[in-house]
């Protein structure tokens, strides 16, 4: 999703198997150098141009720089008034995956 002259501050990556799908999605709240800084040399080692400008963030776009508030958010837009199941994601286990 990208703001209006404020550069991209969500996005969602795919992988479907043939038992499952997986669909993610991650959201840049505020602090776009950290993100700018790890895709910059994964953009030059792929040849593929790379604009800073264009890592937005929800702070830069008007919004508030809480995560919290913004996580609280996303779930009333996406969840509604049915039950929402938040977890932290640091707290689950890795899986190193079949690649």
């Amino acid at each position: 999703m990208r703001a209006v002259d404020g550069g991209k501050v969500a996005g969602i990556a795919q992988r479907v198997r043939q038992d499952a799908a997986l669909v993610s999605g991650c959201v840049t709240v505020a602090q776009r150098g950290p993100i700018r800084a790890v895709l910059a040399p994964v953009y030059d080692a792929l040849g593929v141009p790379f604009d800073p400008d264009t890592v937005g963030s929800v702070a830069a776009a008007g919004g508030p720089d809480d995560p919290a508030a913004v996580r609280d958010a996303l779930t009333a837009g996406l969840v509604g008034e049915r039950a929402a199941d938040v977890r932290d994601v640091s707290t689950l286990p890795v899986d190193a995956g079949d690649d």
